[in-house]
């Protein structure tokens, strides 16, 4: 049966009410990534191999989140890469992140995050995916057969089921997208002042916990949406969106201070510079092809969303004044995802240069696979109630199904690229005829013939509307799910065992912890960021976000120089060791290719050493950072100081009696340290971890005579923190504390307090039917 309201068609189905589609959408998401969590763990698969994303980056990062929350520790610096960076500040970590709170009950008593948390991650932001869209949708006026459609659509299309799985802060982000649409449909439809600026308050949140979920150019992309439907709407409408612009755009931006701004410090003192390559990076226009055939060109499919999405959007584009936004702005995403392919990007580069901040424009795809999925949702909603329209939609379906299967039988009888089908599937043997590629386009053929049926039986009569729109969704959930699951999955192998394995290496190790750094060359099982799984203090790291200084000072420094200076003790490595090295390096344990060496040069994690100042200074081989302090600029000191002038060769005098100073560290956590120091002379005192450039560091220090200074931070020898003291007998506590943090923090708290207070004193907000605009 059918019911008309205004101008929308509702039909009656299953899931009349939205708690049987958000049960529905927990398991396609689980459907999707089965075989991740499947008991029999000879069936069992991973997100990514080792060497992708998922384990070898965010894995490390959410383990040491959630084992800083469980033990107390705010998680403002992570020492565990990079001789110590910053963890807050970096928005891959996703420190204030609610779903982070639900990862810190499994890291209580020092357990280390189970990887199976971080799977429940992507199975339950997928999801979410589909809800916030069927949210969307229903906002929109279709009913929940429809909406269910969209919500499929994107929560399985090949953009969400392919990289963003194994790169979790772009998954985690881009579900929020829809969540912001759907609020700010809220605002623009409510009637009452009060209802519209609640409403769009909640779009303010949506685009914050974007920002918190750890990847700021989907988050970007959620606001660029959410500017083109407002300007849309009051185009189409004619009238002022001033105010749910505002509070929207107000409210999202102060929410998520607390992230954005400490993020926005650091960016301006990292190593980071994309080439333009990578800023102009894109999808081939090849790659269009997708669109129907998925893997045709390429191992993930990130433009594909099925037949059945693909056959009623394009009938939408024509025939249904409501998709046409959704359609327009699937089209102009996809223009920019050309990147240099196409004309959008460089045209923007040359005009606005600032815009050149984020690589691989690409990843605009999310909003060509949420357009597309909103379009298909409101043209189905449409298309079941007009039976003047039905034959057209059918013979588009027929059209797209002949095609479809037309270039999947090419594909059948012509040799496709056996090494992109080995690439994409490692477990295929290349042959003569690969019919890897070919696998989804005979789907893809199957799933729109099938619709291409329910639309015939609909159009003959044979066929009632509430069961063609269930049969319509059941369509296109086997179909994108046959095609996409397990794309982004990887199998394991028995005899590798686990990827974080505690060898005996790392055990040997993790004994000497305390004793200093290990420069492990990413050799540590997981990765160049496993320091931070295994408990470890490492200079390596895999990061696109780390200190500029740093990396220049390993670059320019002799190995030897940099090992002293950022108190590496260990070294494991696979290379063939040079003659220099060897003579300070004894071998401790091998594992295989890989050995552990100790370094026998003095590396202390604290020093203390008469001060220079030479902002160019340069390391030499020979250079013994015990002998001088090298600081970039003079300090600024509230006693009597002299400092030699000139260059270092000729202030650190190698016949100088080494270290005069007693120094010691007492006290480590992360962004935490405790140096005692017995001063002969004024000196400055070094703590051997990296220096933030933005201010993050702070020290006091307490003299014996009960003296209370906070001394200035300076920069030494271009990448570690120090202070200078007179004479006598400290205690040096350092913090790492940005400025740009706390003042976040600030304007996030006062925020969410007048957001609640704005929320809970407002009335129940009423909405107009959206199809009355």
């Amino acid at each position: 049966m059918l019911r008309r309201r205004g101008d929308t068609v509702w039909a009656f189905g299953p899931f009349s009410r939205g708690a049987g589609a958000f049960l529905g959408f927990g398991l396609l998401a689980l459907w999707i990534l089965w075989p991740a969590v499947a008991p029999n763990s000879a069936d069992r698969m991973t997100i990514g191999t080792a060497a992708d994303d998922f384990l070898r980056q965010f894995y490390p990062y959410r383990a040491f989140v959630a084992g800083a929350w469980a033990s107390g520790h705010i998680p403002f610096w992570n020492p565990h890469q990079y001789a110590g960076t910053p963890a807050w500040a970096d928005p891959q970590l996703a420190v204030l992140y609610p779903w982070r709170l639900l990862q810190i009950p499994f890291a209580f008593g020092e357990r280390t995050l189970p990887l199976w948390s971080l799977t429940l991650e992507a199975i339950g932001h997928l999801a979410l995916g589909g809800i916030f869209t069927f949210g969307l949708v229903r906002t929109l006026g279709a009913h929940p057969t429809a909406a269910s459609l969209s919500g499929v659509v994107f929560a399985s299309s090949g953009y969400l089921t392919g990289y963003p799985l194994q790169q979790l802060a772009v998954l985690d982000t881009a579900v929020w997208i829809p969540a912001t649409l759907w609020a700010l449909t809220a605002a623009l439809d409510a009637n009452d002042p009060a209802g519209r600026r609640r409403a769009a308050l909640a779009a303010g949140a949506a685009t914050a916990l974007a920002v918190f979920a750890g990847h700021p150019q989907t988050a970007l992309y959620a606001v660029l949406a959410g500017v083109f439907w407002v300007l849309w709407r009051a185009v189409a409408e004619r009238r002022s969106v001033i105010e749910v612009a505002v509070v929207w755009l107000a409210s999202g931006a102060a929410l998520s201070a607390a992230q954005w701004w400490p993020t926005l410090a650091f960016s301006r003192v990292v190593s980071r510079s994309p080439s333009a390559e990578e800023l102009l990076a894109g999808f081939p226009l090849r790659d269009v092809v997708q669109l129907a055939a998925p893997h045709a060109v390429s191992c993930f499919s990130p433009l594909y969303v099925g037949s059945a999405a693909l056959a009623l959007a394009g009938w939408g584009a024509v025939r249904s004044r409501r998709a046409r936004p959704w359609i327009a702005l699937a089209a102009f995403a996809w223009l920019v995802s050309l990147g240099g392919n196409g004309p959008i990007v460089p045209l923007a580069f040359r005009v606005l240069p600032a815009l050149a901040i984020f690589r691989h424009q690409e990843r605009i795809a999310v909003l060509v696979a949420l357009g597309l999925a909103v379009a298909a949702g409101l043209a189905l909603n449409e298309l079941i109630g007009r039976s003047s329209s039905r034959a057209g939609a059918a013979r588009t379906a027929f059209a797209l199904s002949a095609g479809a299967a037309v270039v999947a039988a090419m594909l059948y009888i012509a040799p496709v690229g056996d090494a992109l089908a080995a690439t994409c599937r490692p477990e295929v043997t290349p042959g003569p005829l690969s019919l890897a590629l070919a696998d989804g386009l005979v789907r893809t053929a199957l799933g729109s013939g099938a619709l291409a049926l329910v639309l015939g039986a609909l159009v003959a009569g044979r066929l009632q509307a509430r069961a063609a729109g269930m049969a319509i969704v059941m369509v296109a959930i086997l179909e994108l799910v046959s095609v996409n699951r397990g794309r982004a999955l990887a199998p394991i192998d028995p005899a590798a065992g686990p990827v974080f394995a505690r060898s005996s290496i790392v055990e040997a190790l993790r004994q000497r912890a305390r004793d200093g750094r290990v420069s492990s060359e990413s050799h540590l099982p997981g990765g160049p960021n496993a320091a931070s799984v295994h408990g470890l203090y490492d200079v390596t790291g895999d990061s696109p976000l780390n200190f500029a200084a740093f990396d220049n000072l390993v670059e320019e420094a002799p190995e030897m120089v940099w090992w002293r200076l950022f108190g590496v003790r260990y070294v494991l490595s696979r290379r063939t060791i040079g003659s220099a090295e060897a003579g300070v390096l004894s071998e401790l344990a091998r594992d295989g290719e890989s050995v552990l060496y100790e370094v026998s040069l003095p590396v202390p994690p604290a020093w203390a050493a008469p001060i220079i100042v030479n902002p160019l200074w340069t390391p030499r081989q020979d250079f013994d950072p015990l002998r001088c302090v090298v600081l970039d600029e003079v300090p600024v000191v509230a006693f009597e100081l002299q400092i030699p002038e000139g260059s270092e060769r000729d202030s650190c005098d190698p016949s100088s009696v080494k270290n005069p100073h007693d120094v010691s560290l007492t006290g480590l956590d992360p962004g935490r340290a405790s140096v005692t120091a017995l001063l002969a002379d004024p000196a400055a005192v070094v703590l051997s971890t990296a220096y933030d450039p933005g201010g993050g560091w702070s020290a006091r220090a307490t003299a014996a005579t009960g003296e209370v200074i906070e001394p200035q931070v300076v920069r030494a020898y271009g990448a570690l923190p120090a202070v200078v003291l007179p004479a006598g007998e400290w205690t040096v506590e350092w913090r790492y504390r940005p400025r740009a943090i706390l003042f976040g923090i600030i304007v996030s708290a006062i925020t969410l307090v007048l957001v609640l207070a704005g929320t809970l004193g407002a009335k129940r907000w009423r909405r107009e039917p959206y199809a009355q605009w």
